[in-house]
């Protein structure tokens, strides 16, 4: 890169730093219209109004702890709620929020979110009278995956993941299938059958 595009970048990149110290981000606050429609001992449903349809499909979108919920809604241009309402799906979102700031958020467990996702998936189903496409990204959809196997698939219509493994033998392709079908038996004999 030639010097002045140097200096440019280094101008930009000061900018934004600039912004993220003064206003804790680098863009203006942002959020689509929702309100909190439930609320349990590890989360809060969020129903957004970005759809005019009452009748369309039913999203419900589920965060890794890790990331805020807010990861679905970051801008309006890049926001998954705007763009699903504009083609009809009525989207959910679950809020964990932050297990730090959250009252015995950091002694949740695993079975925690799980049951708070299924119970979303009920709630959900019965105020729209539709099955829900279950969307997760990351740890989320390893919730979504294991609510809709703990729900049976009740009230599921499709389960979605973003970043989420579904086969441990391609994610791990070193391991061959026998040694990690061994592995998972040793570890867990009752549920690797």
């Amino acid at each position: 890169m030639d010097p002045a595009g140097l200096v440019r970048r280094a101008l930009a990149s000061t900018r934004n730093a600039l912004d993220i110290l003064r206003a804790g981000r680098l863009g203006q606050p942002y959020g689509a219209p929702h309100e909190v429609i439930d609320q349990g001992p590890h989360h809060r449903l969020r129903r957004y109004a970005t759809c005019a349809r009452d009748d369309g499909p039913v999203a419900l979108m589920v965060p890794p702890l890790m990331v805020t919920s807010e990861v679905y809604d970051i801008d309006a241009e890049l926001s998954a709620v705007v763009a699903l309402g504009r083609l009809g799906v009525r989207p959910f979102v679950i809020d964990f929020g932050a297990p730090e700031r959250e009252e015995g958020g950091v002694e949740r467990t695993l079975d925690d979110h799980v049951v708070a996702t299924a119970r979303c998936i009920a709630y959900v189903r019965s105020l729209t009278g539709r099955d829900v496409h279950l969307c997760g990204y990351s740890q989320g959809g390893m919730f979504a995956y294991q609510a809709a196997a703990f729900v049976r698939s009740q009230g599921v219509a499709s389960v979605v993941t973003f970043g989420s493994p579904v086969d441990l033998h391609k994610n791990l392709p070193a391991v061959h299938r026998e040694a990690t079908g061994a592995l998972l038996r040793l570890l867990d004999p009752i549920t690797a059958k």
